[in-house]
């Protein structure tokens, strides 16, 4: 048995709007674990932020929204797990609509 030389093997094409589109999940993905681990976490054991020595280079209200976030009990529950029940409702939905159009 012969093994393929170099000049032998296919040449590998790379779709870089899917890669782009993978690329941009999987940062999102990151920023999304990163804020609801701040969010859910995180907030609750640093203490207060306070972001008055920057002045106003951060905005008026980032202060006043990272408070709220370290304040909150109840959305920083019900954010986080919007995204997994909305895909179990999406993919009972699927199912739902293939078993219909194949009985």
């Amino acid at each position: 048995m012969e093994t393929p030389r170099s000049d032998d093997a296919l040449p590998v094409s790379v779709d870089w709007g899917l890669f782009c589109h993978g690329l941009t999940y999987v940062i999102g993905g990151f920023l999304w674990l990163c804020v609801m681990s701040y969010w859910l976490v995180l907030s609750k054991l640093l203490p207060v932020p306070s972001l008055s020595h920057y002045g106003n280079a951060c905005g008026p209200y980032v202060e006043r929204v990272l408070e709220l976030m370290r304040e909150d009990m109840y959305y920083c529950c019900v954010v986080p797990l919007l995204v997994p029940v909305t895909y179990l409702f999406r993919y009972g939905g699927w199912v739902g609509w293939k078993l219909f159009r194949h009985a």
